[in-house]
């Protein structure tokens, strides 16, 4: 089952409202926002993410949010955490645009979800399932994610194109929300979460392997970056892909040889293929996981690539054949050894 729910954004959309026509903003107000589910979601992200990086997490608790939006609506300047920083500014931007946030709003809210379940399933392993709230939040971020099983959509980077929602004005709004939901119906088949699996030795390369099937897959099916404002940052990226499998192949034989999982690494594999390569770039990860994904699929066709999504075992094996016959980037045979072991 799916949910869609802008109700953070409206509550936000009301306080900037208040503050556009010079009335004060009552403090119940800030509370509801703070304690709307969304912005609930939105700190906990960012708190998660911030710590996974090594970075301060601190100051991003619904009265660090309750701080912000009563500074903000005085006036003052917020100096806190430099997530709730950002997301003042977000607010500065779009004071001017509150007629245009309020007819997106309207747009937003008649979408219905549920009508893009079957296209993802039909692109999804057996016995994935989909069941999520999707939030359309006013929120920092400028694009959309999955947290906790659950879909975030940045508002105010939303614009409507002959009655059309689009994101960032790349997309529409349907492939990106398609994009998010298949990461939630692959992850719904829990395949590295067996408590054996953990103990294994391949545990971090597999699950390397597996987020990088991903959003390769999420990619190729819902949004390919062929054309559009994205299509130089990919090409960028893709112009070392030789270089990005060859340091996949050194973290998966480091990984394997240390038995580490993902998190125990530490950021520096995480940030070498799902950070911005060269600091402006399409991440490695999207143009490794396509290639990987696209591999597969002229070798042995669509349905044996779905089919292999929740075995990155097999499915690293698969590309690694395809890969010899089409003249693609070939790991050693002692890796996929390794991984099959």
């Amino acid at each position: 089952m799916l949910t869609i729910t802008c109700s953070g954004t409206r509550l936000l959309l009301r306080y900037l409202d208040l503050l556009a026509k010079g009335k004060e903003v009552p403090s119940t107000l800030i509370v509801q926002i703070a304690e709307d589910p969304g912005y609930k979601l939105f700190l906990r992200r960012w708190r998660e993410l911030l710590a996974r990086i090594g970075e301060d997490a601190a100051g991003l608790e619904q009265e660090d949010l309750i701080d912000l939006l009563t500074m903000y609506s005085r006036g003052r300047q917020y100096q806190g955490n430099r997530i709730l920083v950002s997301l003042g500014k977000a607010m500065d931007g779009a004071r001017p645009r509150l007629d245009e946030l309020r007819e997106i709003l309207t747009v937003a809210e008649a979408l219905e979800p549920d009508s893009m379940v079957d296209d993802v399933l039909a692109l999804l392993p057996e016995g994935a399932q989909i069941n999520a709230t999707i939030y359309l939040l006013a929120e920092a971020h400028t694009n959309a994610y999955v947290h906790d099983g659950d879909v975030v959509v940045s508002f105010f980077h939303l614009a409507t194109i002959d009655g059309t929602l689009f994101l960032n004005k790349v997309g529409s709004i349907q492939s990106t929300l398609k994009h998010e939901l298949h990461h939630i119906g692959l992850e719904s088949l829990q395949v590295l979460d067996d408590e054996g699996e953990e103990k294994t030795p391949t545990r971090g390369a597999l699950g390397l392997i597996f987020g990088l099937l991903g959003e390769g897959s999420a990619t190729l099916f819902f949004s390919p970056h062929t054309d559009g404002p994205l299509a130089d940052a990919w090409r960028a990226t893709e112009a070392d892909l030789d270089l990005h499998h060859r340091d996949l192949e050194v973290v998966l034989k480091d990984l394997i040889s240390e038995g580490l999982s993902l998190e125990d690494a530490g950021q520096a594999h995480f940030q070498r293929f799902f950070g911005p390569y060269k600091d402006q770039h399409m991440p490695a990860a999207y143009v490794l996981g396509v290639d990987m994904c696209k591999t597969i699929e002229a070798g042995f066709g669509r349905d044996a690539l779905v089919r292999v999504l929740a075995d990155p075992r097999r499915a690293f094996t698969l590309y690694n054949q395809a890969a010899r016959k089409s003249g693609g980037y070939v790991y050693d045979d002692s890796l996929v050894e390794a991984l099959e072991a």
